[in-house]
């Protein structure tokens, strides 16, 4: 089954109630939220990288 974002949160949340409205803050902050989580990880994940190397040399 593959269903849309809105027919998910119509199954599942009271029109205008709490649910609903935690949803809406999920899908207007989700993308952002995402990319900053990644990027922070790659730049730990590189720092990293490079410490390990430089204590190997």
């Amino acid at each position: 089954m593959n269903f849309e974002k809105e027919e998910v949160v119509s199954r599942v949340a009271t029109k205008g109630g709490i649910t609903e409205e935690g949803t809406k803050v999920i899908y207007r902050e989700f993308l952002e939220t995402t990319e900053e989580l990644f990027n922070n990880t790659l730049d730990k994940r590189r720092l990293t990288a490079e410490k390990a190397k430089e204590s190997f040399e």
